[in-house]
């Protein structure tokens, strides 16, 4: 199939005239879309999430550290699984995004985020039935999260 330009309609190039009408008028146009984005409720849904997921992973590998010196002690694992567990918390979303992007073309953004939320809360009941003397679930915690 050869697509050709027989039937395009072009229009006038639009040129600000000297009284700054046209200015006017972008910044009006400029205005309607702003407005336009902002009452849009799947937009503002979409910035909000993101924002969200952004400040939570921040917030994970800022602290990660501290959480692993608090709840996870030399004397319930050790000092290379503590290592591991703090390089893998930084290499592990980038893989996870390259990895998972067929799942996500499929699934789509919104569910794949609906289920990880999900499997975190399944697995703090977990931890927190499991009680403190099983350590493994929370290093898998931190390392899904």
């Amino acid at each position: 199939m050869t697509y050709s330009g027989s039937t395009v309609r072009v229009a006038p190039e639009l040129t600000p005239s000297e009284d700054g009408v046209g200015a006017s008028s972008q910044q009006l146009s400029m205005m309607t879309l702003i407005r336009q984005l902002v009452r849009n409720k799947n937009f503002m849904l979409f910035i909000t999430v993101n924002f969200l997921q952004i400040f939570h992973n921040t917030f994970g590998a800022n602290f990660f550290s501290m959480f692993s010196n608090y709840f996870l002690t030399t004397d319930n694992v050790g000092s290379m699984t503590k290592t591991l567990l703090a390089g893998s918390a930084f290499a592990t979303p980038q893989l996870l995004v390259l990895i998972a992007s067929p799942f996500l073309s499929t699934v789509g953004s919104y569910y794949l985020i609906l289920y990880s939320f999900f499997l975190k809360l399944f697995l703090a009941a977990i931890i927190y039935l499991m009680g403190p003397s099983h350590v493994f679930f929370l290093v898998l915690f931190f390392f899904l999260d």
